[in-house]
């Protein structure tokens, strides 16, 4: 299953799909790619959020 990086708008509280007692931080999430969520993102109260991959090169 794919997933999305999501994050609540600031001051929203946006439930998980099905644990309705924890909540989307503001912080980027992964989540499945279903309708509950696309639905989130098209009323604007989740924000879907470009995914950090590590660059590749030197070491710190």
């Amino acid at each position: 299953m794919t997933t999305l990086f999501v994050s609540a708008r600031q001051g929203v509280r946006v439930t998980y799909e099905h644990q309705f007692r924890r909540y989307i931080p503001e912080t980027p999430s992964e989540v499945p790619d279903t309708v509950y969520y696309r639905r989130m993102i098209a009323c604007g109260d989740l924000i879907s959020v470009a995914r950090q991959r590590p660059v590749k090169g030197k070491k710190p």
